[in-house]
């Protein structure tokens, strides 16, 4: 796991260059990285509905959606 800083520039080059994202479940990010092929981790962020009805969705579909600690990293 490689974590990198928050940056508009290279973020797109980053998540083309990777091969898993764990990300939150919004839209955006999981959006992309399921369009371009990414083996995705989504987490969904405290009890906001659009979070929670996204890993819903996201977890149909196959995604690995629960909550971030070491067992499920290993996992």
């Amino acid at each position: 796991i490689i974590l990198k800083e928050h940056s508009r520039v290279d973020f797109l080059k980053d998540l083309c260059k990777c091969s898993a994202v764990i990300t939150a479940s919004g839209f955006t990010t999981t959006s992309e990285a399921l369009v371009i092929g990414k083996k995705l981790w989504s987490i969904p962020f405290g009890n906001h509905y659009e979070q929670l009805s996204n890993a819903k969705c996201l977890k149909k579909m196959g995604v690995f959606t629960k909550e971030l600690n070491l067992r499920n990293i290993h996992n």
